[in-house]
């Protein structure tokens, strides 16, 4: 991709993959918007091909706008040609090259508002074509650049994962400690965080990451991931004391809600599950998935009518839900349940 400064102040972007379509490209881009003459751009940007060049227009602006545009298309050529070379030699098995190269080419061509942008881009096009070494490169190089600012949160993530699709857990970890150390403020960050060590069962660094994002007035996410952590360990006190303060803080989080109604049906609580779901109704009643768990809730405790009382209600507030057509349909065909429900 290249990202062209106009002398107008615009900024042209052209995808540079083959070289006659991306030529092409440019004479059409430049020819709708500068008006330069298509024949001047085709020899400028082709080359002559023994055709005598056209008369070179005397207007300044035209004369720099194409030097400048063959500038561009040469760097970005000379740049993808070394990509292409840190590729060979990821493939022949040598990475430490791979990864000079890229280091010393990945600026070749690029302003530096689009640096990022385009870094990213030819990381996720080499991790197509299959060369993973040489994308884990360039995000390593783009976060040697970006690394404290919040616009890397990605590269950070990106990095983390690469880490983790090698199977190095102890990489991903210390790349993650160093981007929260960087961007604190960053709940992806720290959440992701928490998932390595939740997926890792590492459940006390899990805790741990929790209790810092509380402290640092985490969001819903951050009380719902710290009460599905107690429910796992079997800490029925402190998931409950989570979801309820989640709730004091975002009462209209629906999943909080729907934990709160399941955790008191696990302690075969009925009257406080149903409060719990009502509750949540009285402050989500658009979310479908909470009117079908209290729906549930009364039929596994045989209170059929209560049940289809309460999917008529939810059909009111939900009429286009697929989820609760499909109890419908279940309740419809149950024994003493075929008639109609609505």
């Amino acid at each position: 991709m290249v990202f062209l400064s106009m002398p107008n102040g615009k900024t042209l972007s052209i995808d540079v993959i083959s070289n006659t379509t991306t030529i092409s490209a440019f004479e059409r881009i430049v020819h709708q918007r500068t008006n330069v003459p298509q024949t001047l751009l085709r020899y400028s940007l082709r080359g002559d091909q023994g055709v005598p060049p056209p008369a070179f227009p005397k207007k300044p602006i035209i004369r720099i706008t194409t030097a400048r545009f063959e500038e561009a298309i040469m760097d970005t050529r000379l740049r993808e040609c070394w990509i292409r070379e840190a590729e060979v030699s990821e493939r022949a098995g040598y990475v430490v090259t791979c990864k000079a190269i890229i280091k010393n080419v990945i600026g070749i061509g690029v302003d530096e508002e689009d640096r990022k942008r385009t870094w990213v881009a030819d990381a996720e096009n080499c991790k197509k074509r299959g060369f993973i070494e040489t994308a884990r490169a360039l995000y390593a190089h783009s976060l040697t650049v970006f690394s404290n600012k919040k616009s890397a949160e990605v590269l950070w993530l990106m990095g983390a994962k690469e880490k983790l699709l090698a199977g190095d857990v102890t990489a991903a970890r210390a790349i993650l400690q160093e981007a929260y150390a960087v961007i604190p403020s960053s709940e992806e960050i720290w959440l992701a965080a928490f998932n390595l060590e939740f997926e890792n069962k590492e459940m006390e660094r899990a805790r741990m990451l929790l209790a810092k994002a509380r402290e640092r007035g985490g969001t819903e996410r951050v009380w719902m991931e710290s009460a599905i952590v107690e429910r796992e360990l079997g800490n029925v006190e402190e998931e409950m004391r989570f979801l309820d303060e989640g709730l004091k803080q975002f009462p209209t989080f629906f999943k909080l809600w729907l934990m709160l109604g399941q955790l008191e049906e696990r302690s075969n609580h009925l009257e406080q599950a149903r409060k719990a779901y009502d509750s949540g109704l009285k402050h989500c009643p658009q979310e479908d998935e909470l009117w079908l768990a209290a729906i549930r809730v009364e039929l596994r405790h045989d209170n059929r009518g209560e049940a289809e009382n309460l999917l008529s209600k939810a059909h009111q507030e939900c009429p286009n839900s697929g989820i609760l057509w499909a109890a419908n349909i279940e309740m419809a065909t149950r024994p003493h349940g075929r008639r109609k429900l609505l």
